[in-house]
């Protein structure tokens, strides 16, 4: 008895008929035999489980972790070793991820939307603030920095001053209060109003 792959449900039935001997051997060994239809194998150099269609080997990487006898202190019970269920990804480095829209308001819930991060907390969508860096000068003072993304620049600007630290040849910050002058050399601001 065993089991013959169907390749119209994509499923394994029960085969009455036939008797099976699964292959424990290399990934080498199995691929290099012949595919028998239903012909179950397990590659022990590479942990992956194949089974043969009567044509072509499929594979199956599935991970093998070694389960102690204590009880799991995971999500559930008997939650997956692999660190990945139907519902959950747990212990994962994330490489080449495109972050798109969500609706799911729930606690921790993150997106983009049109063109803002988000994150979902205390029942509400929270834009997350993003372009912001904490700069150390030569003097070994910090200022709070951002770069504008309407309109892009390639500039950091100060948060409290709206001025660059990069400096003209004049001595003056290339952008004052987030205004650029038309010529080479910038003109020194002028406070207007009443005296101090």
């Amino acid at each position: 008895m065993g089991y013959v792959f169907n390749p119209f449900t994509g499923n394994l039935d029960y085969d009455t008929n036939t008797v099976y001997t699964p292959l424990v051997t290399t990934l080498h060994s199995i691929v290099s035999a012949a595919p028998t239809q239903g012909t179950i194998a397990f590659a022990t150099d590479v942990g992956r489980f194949l089974i043969a269609d009567g044509t072509n080997w499929k594979e199956a990487s599935p991970l093998l972790s070694t389960r102690g006898s204590g009880e799991d202190i995971g999500v559930e019970k008997h939650s997956s070793l692999d660190g990945y269920a139907s519902d959950y990804i747990t212990d994962k480095d994330l490489h080449n991820v495109v972050l798109k829209y969500s609706v799911t308001e729930e606690e921790g819930s993150i997106r983009t939307n049109a063109g803002t991060f988000q994150v979902y907390l205390n029942s509400q969508w929270n834009d997350v603030v993003i372009n912001f860096v904490l700069q150390e000068d030569s003097d070994e003072n910090y200022a709070l920095e951002h770069k504008p993304t309407v309109p892009a620049t390639s500039y950091w600007y100060m948060l409290y001053s709206g001025n660059t630290p990069n400096i003209g040849i004049d001595g003056l910050p290339i952008v004052q209060q987030y205004t650029a002058g038309m010529g080479a050399h910038q003109t020194p601001l002028v406070v207007k109003g009443r005296s101090l």
